[in-house]
């Protein structure tokens, strides 16, 4: 060993003992077993949890004190809302309890501790689809993600260009404490390598990334007993999860209940001679000039699946180029049997233009009792009468994977501001795809040579002369249709 290891090696034992003092300090009583090995790890990325009880929020409050010693040091502790973050226990709370009568000091406009070495540990929120985006100037050597499953993955993923070492002679951390459970469930549980059922003595290592898993029991600071009886209240799933650290999701409160495994398939089957697609066009404008169209399409004789053949989106669409989009996608799939869309508030005037430029016959989509299709299309999902076409829906995907969700009062909200518009315009179409299996048949057309048949040709004609009229006036005074 040369001189040069020697030093590195003492500097890290030192820094090891003093930030083993901090915790001592500061924290009011001994780790458990686990607590110790997860704080004690300088791997960049860990997750500590599973079953409830099991010290997660202490372990992760440990974990931000470990080297409170070292002057510029900066922690970061987040949970998803502030009213989470103030609650009586939590984790802030709990840093209250914790440090109030010691040498720190508690800044209470910016939520923030500071200790003598000139050290802070400070708590923030990610509420919104964008709050992460207030950090962008930050500089942290540890964050710390209480209840990890109810964020994002973006979310948490963006916090990583916020973790700087910034001439601060300490590890940079990422940390993450939570139950199963959650809009992220599904997210967390891959990107730990978390299986479904936890070895509760086992550290998992998954891509350079640890999971400590913790129940109950390992922790001697709880009324064990008494915790057990409450959870025996709980649904079996959410006991499960709770109680054991089973990583099975419960969908009974997630908005979208989309299971990629089991509702993606590679390709559309093939159709038997003589049978073709009915195509319905689903479109959502958004409120930030985002245009997305989904392509349903079924074939009652076939089968009574819908499929999603095809989706896309596009930002910054004014009405003209949006309607141009959609025609050319008309164009592409021989015609629609049904266009519906959002074509109340801004995306009235998209639709708007779309019918009197290219003479395209955009519905308006059935948008009252939002949630009740919701629970409707979760039905056809589990019943397997709804598959999307996985290479030509990665986006789609994308966003019923990770689209967040919050309690409402008397039923499920979506969070406000988070990208949904895909999935709008999915369900837009699907409940199009629906009601067209009830719809009664069309009527045969007219006869060739009667009166009805030259009437019907001489609205079709008439109606053709007016697009075209109105695509010429377009072409040499592009606002003559203000």
């Amino acid at each position: 060993m040369d001189l040069r290891q020697s030093v590195a090696l003492e500097l890290i034992a030192k820094r090891t003992a003093a930030a083993s003092q901090d915790i001592k300090s500061y924290c009011p009583h001994e780790p458990t077993t686990k607590q110790q090995a997860f704080v004690a790890d300088d791997c960049q990325e860990a997750l500590f949890g599973g079953a409830a009880g099991g010290g997660k929020s202490d372990a992760m409050l440990m974990a931000s004190l470990k080297f409170v010693h070292v002057p510029r040091y900066a922690g970061l502790l987040l949970r998803q809302s502030y009213t989470d973050l103030a609650l009586p226990g939590a984790i802030m709370d709990r840093s209250h309890a914790w440090l109030s009568n010691t040498d720190a000091h508690w800044d209470g406009i910016n939520k923030r501790w500071t200790f003598p070495s000139g050290a802070v540990l400070g708590f923030g929120y990610l509420e919104g689809p964008r709050d992460h985006y207030r950090y962008q100037s930050a500089e942290f050597q540890f964050i710390g993600f209480d209840e990890l499953t109810q964020f994002t993955e973006e979310q948490y993923t963006y916090m990583f260009s916020r973790l700087r070492a910034a001439n601060v002679a300490v590890p940079l951390r990422m940390r993450g404490a939570t139950n199963p459970g959650g809009m992220g469930h599904d997210w967390v549980k891959k990107r730990f390598g978390i299986p479904e059922e936890v070895e509760p003595e086992r550290i998992y290592s998954h891509s350079e990334r640890k999971f400590y898993p913790a129940r109950v029991e390992d922790n001697k600071h709880i009324d064990i007993d008494g915790y057990r009886r409450s959870l025996a209240q709980l649904n079996f799933v959410t006991r499960a999860q709770l109680e054991k650290g089973l990583w099975r999701r419960d969908t009974s409160t997630l908005v979208s209940q989309f299971d990629e495994d089991r509702d993606c398939i590679d390709a559309l089957p093939q159709l038997p001679a003589g049978m073709t697609w009915t195509n319905v066009l689903g479109i959502d404008y958004g409120n930030v000039n985002a245009t997305a169209l989904v392509v349903n399409r079924f074939c009652l004789p076939f089968s009574d699946i819908v499929y999603t053949a095809e989706s896309q989106k596009w930002e910054g669409l004014d009405p003209t180029g949006a309607a141009e989009i959609v025609n050319a996608w008309s164009k592409r799939y021989g015609g629609f049997a049904m266009m519906v869309g959002d074509v109340g508030g801004l995306g009235k005037g998209y639709a708007e233009e779309a019918r009197n430029r290219w003479a395209l016959p955009i519905e308006p989509a059935e948008k009252q009792n939002k949630y009740g299709y919701i629970k409707l299309l979760n039905g056809a999902y589990q019943h397997l009468k709804k598959k999307i076409v996985r290479a030509t829906n990665l986006d789609l995907i994308a966003e019923k994977k990770s689209h967040p969700w919050k309690d409402g009062k008397q039923y499920l909200e979506e969070q406000p501001g988070s990208p949904n518009h895909l999935m709008d315009a999915d369900l837009y179409g699907w409940r199009a795809c629906i009601a067209w299996g009830h719809r009664s048949p069309p009527p045969a057309p007219p006869k060739h040579g009667t009166p009805e048949f030259y009437a019907k040709e001489e609205q079709r004609i008439r109606q053709q002369h007016i697009a075209e009229a109105s695509r010429d006036i377009f072409a040499a005074d592009p606002w003559a249709h203000d």
